[in-house]
């Protein structure tokens, strides 16, 4: 969910209620379940050197989907967010935690 006091941000710089929408679509992608995530998470060499060191991650077994060689339950809860303005440009920053362990930090939506 958008925090509220970003929101009321948004809606006082004129952003439309459909851009609004788009934005909190996003956020919930990233507060459920979503295995879909660990392909680009795993990307970055310090949180795949997290998910290795804590079991999460299957290396061995072959002929499996890449999503499903993560060992952990995929739940990702967005931890913080940030309103930044710059210029004509407007960002809502935002980090996700997956599992408790794993932080994905500083994933923005441009709002347009």
């Amino acid at each position: 969910m958008l925090n509220t006091n970003i929101r009321e941000t948004l809606e006082n710089l004129k952003v439309s209620a459909e851009e609004i929408e788009r934005v909190e679509s996003i956020i919930a992608k990233y507060s459920t379940v979503n295995r879909t995530i660990i392909k680009s998470l795993y990307e970055d060499a310090s949180i795949r050197r997290t998910m290795k060191s804590n079991g999460l991650w299957d290396s061995k077994t072959t002929g499996i989907e890449f999503e499903e060689r993560y060992l952990g339950k995929a739940e990702c809860e967005v931890i913080r967010q940030k309103l930044w303005t710059g210029g004509n440009k407007i960002r809502v920053y935002f980090d996700v935690e997956v599992d408790g362990l794993i932080k994905d930090a500083g994933r923005f939506i441009n709002i347009t």
